[in-house]
């Protein structure tokens, strides 16, 4: 799930019933210029992990889910962040078995 959807209101977390999740985000897919390219050589340059962790901070404090992992993906040029999450065991509704 693209973190910027998650922070933009596009997905609707309330809907979403599983206890793992995995955000991401990405720079943008145009951008030229050689400004453009030095900050994609750094694994921050479009604040790509700065997304992701607020995005991670917004579902900790609205939904209860904690950080499993936060991974950085060298794809070309840029950087792709990953965080991989899961929904506190105490804060599941429904079936306490359900994963």
């Amino acid at each position: 799930m693209e973190a910027t959807d998650v922070l933009n209101g596009i997905v609707d977390m309330r809907t979403y019933g599983r206890r793992y999740l995995t955000i991401y985000a990405a720079p943008p897919a145009r951008s030229g210029g050689l400004s453009a390219m030095s900050a994609v050589a750094h694994p921050d340059g479009f604040g790509v992990f700065e997304t992701v962790t607020t995005c991670v901070e917004w579902l900790d404090e609205h939904f209860d889910f904690e950080v499993a992992a936060v991974f950085n993906r060298q794809v070309g040029a840029g950087y792709i962040c990953y965080a991989m999450l899961r929904r506190r065991a105490d804060q599941l509704v429904g079936d306490e078995n359900k994963v």
